[in-house]
């Protein structure tokens, strides 16, 4: 018996793509387990050394193949581990958390969709074109909408500051970025996600 993969998604894996509501939700649970444990890994060691917010935040490739294997799909796993990292582990306010979490889990959405029709015939790293895809899809456009929504949620309620906002976008953007870029192609390459 052959799994065929869904319709525009050659990255979800066979056992999901067979699967029903089930497997589904329980790929969210280990997606927002995931988030929210490398959120805690990150956060302490950076922490140790007097440096947080994290210069690179991890929890971003998580997001990212969760976006890539399952798209919409994975939405609310990528959500409650933003969440639970926000709401438990930095103590930020439900509307604050809520406000994050809600970009931090469409970023990675939104830009796989748009890598899946970007992504060339050749692969995703195996070819210029898949990695300039990647790096402009993953790196650039899903980390500024995550940005964009924690400088929104950081100076909500604060008087007008553009450099304080404008500050908060760019280092979020980075750590996103950075995050994105430092482990993404190694479990994309474990999971089978460069095709």
């Amino acid at each position: 018996m052959t799994v065929t993969q869904p319709a525009g998604n050659p990255w979800t894996p066979p056992p999901l793509a067979s699967g029903g509501p089930a497997r589904w939700i329980g790929a969210n649970l280990a997606v927002a387990l995931l988030y929210y444990l490398m959120a805690v890994v990150v956060s302490r060691f950076f922490a140790s050394y007097g440096l947080f917010p994290a210069p690179i935040w991890l929890p971003t490739s998580v997001a990212a193949i969760a976006g890539m294997i399952g798209g919409i799909r994975m939405l609310p796993g990528i959500f409650l581990g933003s969440f639970a990292a926000n709401h438990i582990l930095f103590a930020a306010a439900m509307h604050i958390s809520i406000i994050i979490s809600l970009t931090n889990a469409v970023g990675p959405v939104v830009a796989a969709t748009l890598l899946r029709r970007l992504r060339p015939g050749r692969g995703l790293f195996t070819s210029f074109a898949g990695v300039v895809a990647f790096i402009a899809c993953m790196t650039g456009l899903s980390p500024a909408i995550s940005a964009l929504g924690g400088a929104v949620a950081l100076t909500i309620g604060k008087p007008v500051d553009p450099t304080a906002f404008y500050q908060i976008l760019v280092t979020w953007w980075l750590t996103d970025s950075g995050g994105t870029l430092y482990l993404t192609p190694a479990l994309s390459v474990s999971h089978q996600v460069t095709s």
